[in-house]
């Protein structure tokens, strides 16, 4: 598969350092969790000020009749959702941890979930996301992202 020259440039310098803590998406998805039948949307919190806000989008898509089931990540870790206000997680939402914004750990989460749409929350742009959903005709939408990161 040809990876642009950018991309390519980009994910190497991000790669982890030898000595780096693995990332906790690394092992797989986590519990052996099943994809949901239907429509799922995943919603990533790209930090932990995003989190709460990523939540409240749950509960607004279900009480507006969106009939679908959605997969939480965070930036951070899954525990920070125990700290963020409203923090319950809402009916039919699976907390997951990110995967690394690597081709590869992107590619096996899209592979295992299989979202219909993807939601970028906070945080910064994630150009292996972009890209490997791009390839699956998976629509990304990036919400309240910092312009100088962008």
């Amino acid at each position: 598969m040809r990876t642009e020259s950018g991309l390519a440039l980009y994910l190497l310098l991000a790669r982890p350092v030898r000595g780096d803590r693995p990332h906790p998406a690394a092992a797989g998805p986590p519990g052996g969790d099943q994809r949901p039948p239907g429509a799922l949307i995943w919603l990533h919190a790209g930090d932990a000020g995003a989190i709460a806000g990523t939540l409240n989008l749950v509960r607004a898509m279900r009480l507006a009749g969106v009939r679908a089931s959605y997969i939480i990540t965070t930036a951070t870790d899954t525990t920070a959702t125990d700290k963020a206000p409203g923090s319950a997680l809402p009916k039919g939402a699976i907390l997951a941890p990110a995967p690394a914004d690597t081709l590869t750990d992107v590619r096996e989460f899209l592979d295992h979930w299989r979202p219909d749409a993807v939601a970028c929350i906070g945080g910064g742009l994630r150009p292996g996301l972009v890209h490997q959903a791009h390839l699956r005709g998976i629509s990304v939408f990036l919400f309240d992202a910092p312009a100088p990161r962008l």
